[in-house]
């Protein structure tokens, strides 16, 4: 009776001890299923940090709706939401936790920023509110955005640098040096060409769609308003041709040509059917920034479009080289 007695309270003593001392399940082996069992050990989203999978941010976020526990929060952590609503998504779309203030409670939308893909969205106000908008998680640098309609009313494909390239030109990093474009221009890739005219003594504020902006040209002739000429340099054997008399209807109009800032400056040169006269001393340099793309804008300083009375369409030209 004893022997039982003592084995009893042992047996009841280890019991206690193991209970008291143990918060958490210790193991010495690997855990595993039966081959035949078609079960998971656990289930992601039940761990802490790792991969989880959720349907959408109302999932993630404090809320009615969270599943997202705050013991199961860890910075570096990915989660994928395989249902986002908006042009903006590429479903399903992967975010990791890059900043986690208040670990009292579950992290905001702006402490995720979205990795790994490429995102699609409408235009370039579209673009920016993935990055201002208040619903919007951060992305990651590095991140590609595909604008469908830039402001040149094209597609167009940019890399989010968020202030580590000198994207402007301006010779310093700031925070306007978000994204890099790698269907504008640069000193590696392709720009626009331009060819406007306004009020003579005048600097153009903007440069817009109408204004007439040039991609893939592959063949000489005259460049007209509406058309698409693309290059990577400015040409060296191929003459870009505007039609002075066409192109100027305004009286005290007087032409304007962009290139991309990265570009040697132009030459300059008339063409009245007969002959070819340069003319590089009549013109006013600006500088302008499109879609965080820097342009070299000259303006002439004559009034072209009073020579051109009675003279026919396609006669009086500005070529440049």
């Amino acid at each position: 009776m004893k022997k039982f007695t003592l084995l009893a309270g042992l047996l009841l003593a280890m019991v206690v001890t193991a209970t008291a001392q143990s918060a958490s399940t210790k193991v010495s082996k690997t855990i595993k299923v039966f081959d035949w069992l078609n079960a998971a050990v656990v289930d992601g989203n039940q761990v802490e940090g790792g991969l989880h999978s959720y349907v959408n941010w109302a999932e993630v976020t404090t809320g009615a709706s969270a599943k997202l526990k705050i013991a199961q929060v860890k910075i570096g952590m990915v989660i994928t939401l395989t249902d986002i609503a908006g042009d903006k998504s590429i479903k399903p779309a992967s975010y990791r936790l890059k900043t986690w203030t208040t670990p009292t409670a579950l992290p905001t939308v702006k402490e995720w920023e979205r990795i790994g893909d490429m995102i699609v969205v409408a235009d370039i106000a579209a673009r920016d509110l993935l990055i201002t908008g208040p619903a919007n998680a951060s992305l990651a640098t590095g991140t590609t955005v595909m604008v469908k309609s830039n402001a040149m009313s094209i597609p167009e494909l940019f890399v989010y640098v968020n202030g580590l390239v000198d994207v402007n030109g301006d010779g310093s990093l700031t925070a306007t040096d978000l994204w890099y474009s790698l269907s504008s221009t640069s000193t590696t890739s392709s720009g626009y060409i331009l060819f406007d005219n306004q009020p003579v003594g005048t600097t153009p504020a903007s440069i817009s769609a109408s204004s007439g902006f040039y991609d893939g040209i592959t063949s000489a002739g005259a460049v007209t308003i509406g058309t698409s000429k693309r290059f990577t340099a400015m040409p060296t054997t191929l003459a870009l041709e505007y039609d002075l008399v066409a192109g100027i209807t305004t009286l005290n109009n007087v032409p304007i040509v962009a290139l991309p800032a990265a570009w040697a400056s132009p030459s300059f040169y008339v063409s009245d059917g007969t002959g070819l006269f340069q003319l590089q001393d009549c013109w006013i340099k600006t500088y302008l920034t499109i879609d965080n793309t820097k342009y070299q804008v000259w303006t002439a300083d004559n009034a072209f479009s009073n020579g051109t009375a009675g003279v026919a369409s396609g006669t009086f030209k500005l070529v440049i080289r």
